[in-house]
């Protein structure tokens, strides 16, 4: 997908982590485009965040049969292959230099702050079911809503988000 179909991160959002990792602070985006939250912007623009850009590695290594799922990292996403016996990472939105990327646990806990608490309760670092990976896609659905004042819309995605997904910590905060 890097190489044959140069998908890339949205520049804008991708500049704005640049600059408050610079400062020391956590970047705040505002998504008020949805297609920056929910696959079809990436599939119509071949831009993507790391909510669409693991998402769309998923889809496709599901189809292949691989036991593949979404992975939440702190405020991030990446793909997680747990087959039982071997568990890797795999950085979706690392593109541009002809291959990927595949931290350790304990390189997402370093570079993105992940909690023990956060992992022990289930929230971070393990492959989510499909139920929980249809939770984060309201979630994200929720997150626009909010992010454009829709809301009560956001409040009823938040709340359907957790029935789907009540480990999560992003959709506890989101709610």
């Amino acid at each position: 997908l890097d190489q044959t179909v140069a998908i890339r991160y949205v520049e804008e959002q991708k500049q704005a982590q640049i600059e408050a990792r610079k400062s020391g602070r956590k970047a705040e985006v505002a998504y008020t485009n949805p297609g920056h939250l929910l696959l079809h912007g990436l599939i119509d623009t071949k831009r993507g965040t790391c909510g669409t850009m693991p998402t769309l590695h998923v889809a496709i290594a599901r189809r292949m049969g691989w036991p593949v799922g979404l992975a939440c990292v702190n405020s991030h996403y990446v793909c997680r292959y747990d087959d039982g016996q071997h568990i890797y990472n795999i950085e979706a939105t690392d593109t541009g230099r002809g291959g990927f990327a595949a931290g350790s646990d304990e390189d997402y806990i370093e570079k993105e702050g992940v909690t023990r608490k956060a992992i022990a309760v289930g929230s971070d670092l393990r492959k989510l079911t499909a139920r929980e990976m249809l939770g984060v896609f309201v979630q994200a659905r929720a997150r626009h809503f909010a992010d454009t004042g829709k809301i009560d819309m956001a409040v009823r995605d938040y709340a359907l988000a957790i029935t789907l997904s009540p480990d999560s910590r992003k959709v506890s905060i989101g709610l």
